[in-house]
């Protein structure tokens, strides 16, 4: 619902929050590994909704023997990477025109890029490296990768 104003509500963040969290419990508990690798690839392709909500039920369902640790991990390896490979295929092929015509809702302007994009050039390997390693961080990463041009092998080795 929306208030008076014509924002969301505290509430509708909360149930949004309290439906993705029954949704993806449903699909690893469903599915196990097919459900943990889909439910990180939409992660990725989908922020800010971070894998710190996936991950522990997963470590909750090999500890009690439902789910194979190894295909845990292989799964769960395979959707994020698949889901940023999504986004640095966007970046890459949308370019600096897709990111601005959805600069508004990304919050970047032309100045910013500029700035992403020569930081980038400067440190492209050891930020997506980095980025990787933080939350909602190592989904956007992926796009100014792909517009910066980085190497597809580059990319994922370092993801």
């Amino acid at each position: 619902m929306e208030d008076e104003e014509g924002e969301c509500g505290i509430d509708d963040c909360c149930s949004t929050l309290i439906r993705w969290e029954r949704f993806r419990s449903h699909v690893v508990g469903s599915i196990r590994w097919g459900g943990l690798g889909l439910v990180m690839f939409i992660e990725n392709v989908f922020p800010p909704i971070p894998s710190e909500l996936v991950l522990p039920l997963a470590g909750f369902l090999v500890d009690q023997g439902t789910l194979n640790p190894v295909a845990a991990v292989v799964a769960a390896t395979l959707g994020s990477v698949l889901g940023a490979a999504v986004l640095y295929e966007a970046g890459r092929h949308g370019g600096r025109p897709l990111v601005l015509r959805y600069g508004k809702v990304l919050r970047v302007d032309a100045a910013r890029l500029d700035r992403a994009d020569d930081w980038m050039d400067r440190h492209g390997t050891k930020v997506v490296l980095l980025a990787r390693m933080v939350p909602l961080a190592r989904s956007v990463v992926s796009v100014p990768a792909g517009t910066a041009r980085m190497g597809r092998g580059r990319f994922l080795v370092y993801s």
